[in-house]
Parts: C-alpha cells; structure tokens; sequence
C-alpha cells in the first residue's frame, strides 16, 4: 500500500510571483488534437529553499507564435526566428525570470502554469543538484 501526506499535494505548488527558470528540454514536433503545430518547452522552475518544480508550457501554431517571438527576442535569438524552420533546441539550457501563477479546476485541482516571460539570466540557472555521494540506487 502507499502511504502519504495528503498535506503535501498543495505544498508542491509554488505561490504566484517571480521565479528564476530553466528550459529543461523542448519538443517541436507535436500536434494538438485539432492538428495545430505546438512546441512544448520543459521548464525547472527554482522556487527557493532547495524547491524545483518542474512544468510543461505549450506554444500553439500559429495563434500563440508571439510567445515563441518574445522569448527569441530576450534570448537574443532574432535572426534565428526571423528564418524558419526555428531549433527549438536553442533554448534549451537558457535562463528566464518568469511569472508563475497557480490555477485550479475541477479536473486537475491545483497546479502552476508560467504566465509570463520576464528576462534573460545567462546560459544556465544556478545549479542545484546536489553531488554525487554514492547513493546505491
């Protein structure tokens, strides 16, 4: 049997504000239900105290291109989106700040979704995994 802390689902969800965030990883190659192109970016969100949480954030083609746009233009990234096809592996390892909120329904309860895109923070987010020290599994 599993036991656990009820508790602990809603600790997992970070407070709205700003966070430092990393783009984990990226898949271009994805279709929504209705057939549209979508970029899904993985994100590591640092939420302080050690916490990372890790969210997913869709980029539907063609009605949500300016969110790719905006985060080309603070990632210097310009040329790259001006002269398709875009590698989306280009974002990925980069830093923002980004706003993250909490949302809720009935469905999934609550959770984090990124809001918003603030600014560039350099190549990488600060590294939080912690050393190697042997662990057996």
């Amino acid at each position: 049997m599993l036991n656990y802390d009820p508790k602990q689902a809603d600790a997992l969800v970070l407070d709205n504000g700003d966070y430092d965030a990393e783009i984990d990883g990226a898949e271009d190659d994805k279709k929504t239900k209705k057939g549209d192109l979508c970029l899904i970016l993985h994100w590591r969100i640092f939420g302080g105290d050690g916490l990372e949480k890790y969210l997913r954030d869709w980029i539907v083609l063609p009605s949500a291109l300016w969110r790719l746009k905006l985060l080309c233009d603070l990632a210097g990234l310009q040329k790259e989106f001006a002269s398709p096809p875009f590698d989306s592996q280009r974002l990925v390892g980069l830093g923002f700040k980004v706003t993250v909120i909490q949302t809720s329904d009935v469905k999934y309860g609550k959770q984090n979704k990124i809001y918003k895109y603030i600014s560039l923070l350099g190549t990488r987010a600060p590294d939080l995994t912690p050393p190697d020290e042997n662990i057996p599994f």
